[in-house]
């Protein structure tokens, strides 16, 4: 009798399954793409926010020391802005000079001294500048920059000699000096305004001018801090941005006026600005706002020594 086989059925994929499977692997690989993309990008803008972070730190600290050791006399003169020198010149960015004890550059190595004019301000294309000059005490016989005690307390016009403008304009404006540095390369937008002492009952307010009433600066009596607020841009926004463009930029965040008078108050309307500036969300994203308030040391009587 013959014996009969069948063949045993083979198993194995058809070609529907397969096409199924392949989709899913398909979507598993995008998937896990956009997964570590995202993680990239995560890991990017924090490390960008880190960078700002640590830039407006350094800035903050070095502002910390020169202006924890300002001269505060009534017989030095001070570069500082008021109602009507604001300096506009397109960005709105404040400038600020002063003498302070602390060291600076020296056009000769064999001597040295603790008295400096410190200046700040914002170059459009290299970012926060400060300028540091050594000085010596007024009456040595040397042809080296001397310490010079103001007749007035501040002067806008620089014509008087005695005035910190017309002996070092470099503190407030680029002149090619050698006492001027980088002091924050993505600054590109600077302000400040002043702190008053409480008056009898009434508590410490936020002004334009730095006195209570009437003036003059008289070694900044009646100022108990300055807040300094900055905006910095990394280096990836920055590229993404003309020249223009971030000229524009720092002139639509507005100055502080006497409208603004709590704290908080500037860095709200300025991050509103950035919002409604029609910039790309790459361009809004590598810029953040930052502020800090700096009080200052006790005024120095007219004969002391800083």
């Amino acid at each position: 009798m013959k014996r009969i086989f069948t063949a045993t059925p083979v198993s194995g994929f058809t070609l529907v399954e397969w096409l199924v499977t392949m989709t899913i692997l398909a979507l598993l690989i995008v998937l896990a793409a956009q997964v570590c993309n995202g993680a990239r990008w995560i890991q990017c803008t924090g490390n960008r926010r880190l960078d700002a972070d640590e830039e407006a730190r350094s800035v903050f600290d070095r502002m910390s020391m020169d202006f924890a050791q300002m001269i505060r006399r009534p017989d030095v003169d001070y570069w500082l802005k008021d109602d009507v020198n604001r300096w506009v010149d397109g960005t709105g960015n404040d400038k600020i000079a002063f003498f302070s004890s602390v060291p600076g550059y020296y056009p000769d190595d064999s001597w040295n001294s603790p008295i400096s004019v410190v200046g700040y301000w914002v170059d459009p294309v290299e970012g926060l500048q400060r300028y540091s000059c050594g000085l010596l005490w007024n009456g040595m016989d040397r042809p080296d920059p001397q310490m010079i005690f103001a007749g007035v307390s501040r002067s806008s016009s620089g014509s008087e000699s005695n005035t910190l403008l017309h002996n070092w304009p470099g503190a407030i404006t680029p002149t090619g000096d050698d006492g001027s540095e980088p002091a924050g390369a993505g600054v590109f937008r600077m302000e400040y305004y002043y702190v008053l002492r409480s008056d009898g009952d009434q508590p410490p307010v936020l002004s334009t001018l730095p006195w209570i009433s009437g003036g003059p600066v008289n070694g900044l009596r009646d100022v108990a801090a300055l807040g300094v607020v900055i905006a910095i841009i990394d280096a990836r926004g920055r590229a993404l941005l003309s020249q223009k463009a971030l000229e524009d930029l720092a002139g639509s965040l507005e100055n502080f006026s006497a409208t603004t008078t709590h704290p908080g108050d500037l860095e709200a309307r300025w991050q509103e600005a950035l919002q409604t500036s029609g910039l790309p969300p790459t361009v809004l994203s590598s810029i953040r706002i930052y502020r800090r308030w700096f009080y200052l040391s006790p005024l120095h009587a007219p004969g002391d020594m800083p």
